[in-house]
């Protein structure tokens, strides 16, 4: 039962091969992106964003403390007969007020924040690693073996 074989896929074999280089070089390139992109999101969760809300917190306290002082001096009566209307100080106070809460805020939602990063990078990590050893092992093999076939289709054609 010796005879000839019809070899007329040898050039969609090729192809094949050239499609799936490419196939891995756009993976790793996206796969790196994406983790450059969770690394600085990262950075922004754990480093910048709290390091930002803290400062403005420590400013809204100071502001705060200084705005109660200011309040408390215009309350303060020197004489009985001395009444002062104290409405700027008051506004200033409930801005600072306002303010500090709202620094408060910032810094229990980023707390929460970053938990919930977490959570969602240990549901990724192992997809994330996954697509490595797919750009890393799996394609490689693929192709080493897809050309290992080209090899002696060309040289049981030729």
């Amino acid at each position: 039962m010796a005879g000839n074989a019809h070899l007329e896929s040898l050039e969609s074999l090729k192809q094949l091969s050239i499609v799936l280089k490419k196939m891995r070089e756009r993976t790793a390139r996206e796969l790196e992106a994406t983790q450059i992109e969770l690394h600085r999101l990262h950075s922004w969760l754990e480093e910048s964003a709290p390091a930002y809300w803290e400062e403005q917190f420590k400013l809204a306290k100071r502001r705060w403390v200084d705005a109660r002082q200011v309040l408390s001096d215009c309350e303060s009566k020197v004489r009985e007969d001395e009444q002062r209307s104290c409405t700027e100080p008051r506004k200033r106070m409930e801005r600072a007020s306002e303010r500090l809460a709202f620094c408060e805020r910032k810094l229990r939602i980023l707390k929460q924040c970053r938990s919930e990063w977490e959570q969602e990078v240990d549901r990724v990590r192992p997809r994330i690693a996954s697509l490595n050893e797919l750009v890393e092992t799996s394609f490689p093999l693929a192709i080493a073996k897809l050309q290992s076939h080209i090899d002696v289709l060309s040289l049981y054609s030729g």
